[in-house]
């Protein structure tokens, strides 16, 4: 379940992958425009596939992280391969490290907490999200007394979304 680090430089994109990737950049564009608001940067990032910290996204995107900004695929590209090479230097978040996180409150050390101590917590601590963000995220993983079963959400959540499809 480990991620290694790799070394060396990270391989370059096929002309198609990054076409994929601007593909999928597009569909933020709510304007026509052919750019994106710069305050969802990091959630296209993810929507990417990528896991990047809120620390690394606000470095990458610095002053562009601002909802009146609008952000082209020729500067956003950058950020994605900073990413991309955060990635695979081992520099964003893994599973083992999501894993840590419940099991502080996984009080019977069953791969299961309850949901609604756990939405709580990601709607109130650090990095908050709105419950109807959460909802639709954990729902499928919640068992009929209410608990949240982390193992498969985070297999979810860490799972790539384009396979998703």
């Amino acid at each position: 379940m480990s991620k290694q680090k790799k070394s060396g430089a990270p391989r370059e994109l096929a002309p198609e992958e990054i076409e994929e990737y601007r593909e999928n950049f597009l569909l933020f564009d709510t304007k026509g425009d052919n750019k994106v608001q710069g305050n969802i940067i990091g959630n296209i990032i993810r929507a990417l596939g990528f896991n990047p910290t809120e620390a690394l996204v606000k470095s990458v995107a610095g002053e562009k992280l601002d909802e009146f900004v609008r952000v082209s695929w020729e500067e956003f590209f950058p950020m994605l391969e900073t990413c991309r090479i955060a990635k695979r230097e081992g520099k964003e978040g893994t599973e083992d490290d999501f894993f840590e996180c419940f099991k502080v409150f996984d009080k019977e050390d069953n791969g299961q907490v309850n949901a609604g101590e756990m939405t709580h917590v990601l709607c109130t601590l650090a990095e908050r999200l709105r419950e109807d963000e959460l909802e639709p995220l954990i729902s499928k993983h919640i068992d009929p007394h209410g608990n949240l079963k982390y193992e498969e959400f985070i297999e979810h959540m860490m799972s790539d979304p384009l396979e998703n499809i």
